[in-house]
């Protein structure tokens, strides 16, 4: 549009515009739609990732580890779906661990004791009320913040 405004104009007022010049505006214009391109795509992206953010049912919870909890905690729950969509948003402030409890994997209560054991301070558990994981940590260590969001039970749990 840019260009056809100038070529426009030239063939309006009789300008003479020579190759160079073309060239030169050209290349103007397609350097100005890149960057406009490109800080564009930024924030479609930035607008993308907040409004997946506020759409997630797991937006409280999130938003209780990232007031509550330290930097680089562990972030322990017990569903795929559950770890998938915590990830993109705490991936980089906390240790995520996925411990499923299905009675076709390996016993999950090894696998459970191995992630705490390279937890450095509290470990933080998020899973249904129901979730056996609850219920083994609570035979073992002490709760320390307990919240509750729909179905979903985020307890913090003061291991060694």
């Amino acid at each position: 549009m840019v260009i056809l405004s100038v070529e426009y104009a030239a063939q309006v007022y009789g300008w003479r515009v020579s190759d160079r010049l073309w060239s030169r505006l050209a290349a103007g214009v397609t350097a100005l739609i890149a960057v406009l391109g490109l800080v564009g795509a930024v924030a479609g992206f930035q607008a993308y990732a907040q409004g997946r953010y506020e759409a997630s049912p797991h937006r409280m919870a999130m938003d209780t580890l990232k007031g509550q909890a330290e930097a680089g905690a562990t972030v322990i729950v017990d569903d795929q779906t559950t770890y998938e969509q915590l990830y993109p948003f705490l991936h980089t402030g906390f240790r995520l661990a996925e411990v499923e409890t299905f009675d076709y994997l390996p016993p999950w209560e090894s696998r459970l004791a191995k992630v705490i054991a390279g937890a450095s301070g509290p470990v933080w558990v998020y899973a249904p009320v129901q979730s056996p994981l609850h219920a083994w940590m609570a035979q073992t260590y002490q709760p320390l913040v307990t919240f509750e969001f729909d179905s979903q039970r985020l307890i913090k749990w003061d291991t060694p």
